[in-house]
């Protein structure tokens, strides 16, 4: 085997790392300079930048690829791996291996070192401890996109469930009670409810509304809704019905809704039904509350 050492130039325009130190080397565009028509210089061979075990690691991995060769019977399979020389590079020796041993994606030549009179050895590295960390920083790339992606397009949460009980909206007509000074009595006490009202009503057929007089005291523990019906032969006829009433509110004007009978000016006997909510569940109470002998007072 032959012994080839690194001969310094001083215009090597290149370094690449050998270890902890660096070797200084000619790049392939210098080489092109040296040499414009690809001639009149010779590669010796190749030889892998490693150090130590990772050297004897690429040097088994050669002689690896040997036996195989021979075993498969191709033709020229000594020339195209065997060892061919060393190389000395300072403290560091090289083993040097015939033209192309490396070629393919997995390597790269890093430079030229020269041997010789125009003779030099071309140096390679492997390139897998880079595509080792391309591929890391890809997939993390990846999985961060994908993620960002499962959470642009996830659905949106449920809405969640309407409650069992949901109590009625409150009517924009309420106002809250003038001088009540009582105080509200708690649920889980038993509840108080208290009714004040007047038995006149008074429907204006032009404006669809109805005037009453409700209040629902702050010391009363549910809040209610409201609802007027016309009494006639023994028969209830629906007029219209509140929102939801609060503890310490008052409501004045009932909208009427679309009316089972046909109304003329008068006067009609009328019906109150009140119902009773819990305002925390929005549970309606079992028990309602009927109030007769209302007077409707019907206007045009």
């Amino acid at each position: 085997m032959a012994n080839f050492n690194h001969i310094l130039k001083t215009d090597y325009d290149k370094r690449v790392k050998l270890g902890k130190e660096y070797v200084f080397c000619y790049s392939k565009k210098k080489i092109k300079e040296l040499y414009p028509s690809g001639a009149g210089y010779s590669l010796s061979g190749e030889a892998h930048l490693g150090t130590g075990k990772a050297q004897d690691k690429f040097d088994e991995k050669q002689r690896k690829r040997l036996e195989r060769l021979k075993e498969s019977g191709k033709a020229h399979a000594e020339q195209q791996t065997l060892k061919t020389g060393d190389l000395r590079i300072g403290g560091h020796v090289l083993g040097v291996y015939p033209k192309d041993t490396n070629a393919g994606f997995l390597s790269k030549s890093n430079g030229y070192v020269a041997v010789g009179e125009n003779q030099f050895i071309s140096i390679h590295s492997s390139r897998v401890p880079f595509l080792i960390t391309v591929g890391a920083i890809s997939a993390a790339i990846i999985a961060a996109v994908a993620i960002i992606l499962a959470l642009i397009t996830a659905p949106a949460p449920p809405a969640p469930p309407a409650p069992d009980n949901p109590l009625p909206v409150i009517d924009p007509n309420v106002v809250p009670n003038e001088d009540d000074t009582s105080e509200k009595k708690p649920i889980d006490s038993g509840g108080s409810v208290s009714l004040i009202y007047t038995k006149k009503a008074e429907l204006n057929l032009t404006a669809e509304i109805a005037k009453i007089y409700y209040k629902n005291p702050n010391s009363s523990s549910h809040d209610t809704v409201i609802e007027l019906y016309i009494v006639s032969d023994g028969n209830t006829y629906f007029l219209g019905r509140s929102g939801r009433v609060p503890a310490g509110y008052t409501i004045q004007e009932l909208s009427l809704a679309e009316r089972e009978v046909e109304l003329k000016a008068g006067q009609y006997e009328g019906l109150y039904k009140i119902y009773f909510y819990n305002p925390e569940t929005g549970e309606k109470a079992i028990l309602d509350t009927n109030i007769a002998g209302v007077t409707v007072v019907v206007t045009e």
